[in-house]
């Protein structure tokens, strides 16, 4: 099987470590000396140029670039590929959600977006407990991490995070969060209120900072907190029912350190799941094996996130975005 990578960064040489040791890979990116040193390092051929693509018989794609350029180069090679994986978020433009879909149906396409949070296992947990809170009053969900420190050895002022124009800003970076929120608790219905702000000296022209509530199905009261600011990385979520709570608590990264604990009416707390060293490795390769059997078996039953729910997600970010425009203060 033929799969190609578009895109030679650090996600893009993850996903070719996984798929080197049983496929046959090729390589493409714009920049010519990232490909040249990840065909160096593994010993894998690359691509010229995308107009080839269709000599290559090519069986998947991975699209690992800054978000702004997903679409386009999703559109480059639709016309030989018909499985396609783009990575999170689908695109910062939801202008282009038309002419995306227009060549899908055309093609008979096969394109997810990789959303890997919904395959942590603490997700999985809160996913299978969740009927034992009975009703659900509130979410409380949140993440931080610390925008300088997030990529070793990189300027960060350089990533695509930090750069509005390549689709950058902890909202749109920060989609994991919506995609399990809707995973967990279905549709969006409204936002109540949304401050999506610049807060610190960071040298970034994006957000960093988010506090939103929203309305979901069954009239559950959501609160999503972001940010690029904390100092060590925590991610989180927080659910109180009719029936007791659950509280989901992952702190670091490498090694990551994740606690799932439940209390149900008046008994004490339990903890239902812990894990001192979470294996992010196993959670790519989760969903990449959900990507791969989807071409090998024709198998199109799949926890993947695909191309219209991810654009729901960006009409979500819009939205959110307009209100903080929109909405004044109130002064007390």
């Amino acid at each position: 099987m033929n799969i190609l990578i578009i895109g030679c960064g650090s996600i893009g040489e993850r996903y070719t470590k996984y798929l080197i040791k049983k496929y046959k890979v090729f390589l493409y990116d714009v920049d010519k000396k990232k490909i040249q040193k990840l065909v160096k390092k593994y010993k894998i051929n690359s691509v010229e140029s995308l107009e080839l693509v269709n000599k290559l018989k090519i069986d998947g794609a991975i699209i690992c670039t800054p978000p702004n350029s997903h679409v386009q180069l999703a559109l480059k090679i639709i016309n030989s590929c018909k499985n396609i994986l783009i990575e999170k978020p689908i695109s910062n433009n939801l202008y282009l959600k038309k002419k995306l879909i227009k060549f899908i149906k055309k093609n008979h396409t096969n394109v997810y977006v990789s959303c890997n949070l919904r395959f942590h296992p603490a997700i999985k947990i809160i996913k299978k407990n969740l009927v034992k809170l009975g009703k659900i009053f509130f979410v409380r969900s949140h993440y931080g991490n610390y925008l300088p420190s997030m990529r070793k050895n990189k300027d960060y002022t350089k990533i695509y995070c930090a750069n509005k124009k390549l689709g950058g800003g902890v909202l749109l970076d920060g989609v994991h969060e919506i995609d399990y929120l809707v995973h967990l608790f279905g549709k969006i219905k409204s936002a109540k209120s949304a401050v999506v702000k610049k807060i610190s000296n960071l040298k970034i022209n994006t957000e960093d900072y988010c506090e939103i509530i929203l309305n979901q199905n069954n009239n559950i009261r959501t609160n999503l907190h972001l940010n690029y600011l904390r100092q060590n990385k925590l991610r989180g979520c927080e659910i109180v029912g009719k029936k007791g709570m659950l509280y989901w608590q992952s702190e670091g990264k490498n090694p990551e350190i994740c606690n799932v604990w439940i209390k149900k009416n008046n008994r004490k707390v339990k903890r239902i799941f812990s894990n001192i060293k979470i294996n992010n490795d196993k959670i790519y390769k989760d969903f990449l094996s959900q990507f791969l059997s989807l071409i090998i078996k024709k198998n199109n039953k799949n926890s993947l996130l695909d191309y219209n729910e991810a654009f729901y997600h960006l009409k979500i970010v819009e939205k959110l975005k307009l209100i903080s425009r929109t909405t004044k203060a109130i002064n007390i």
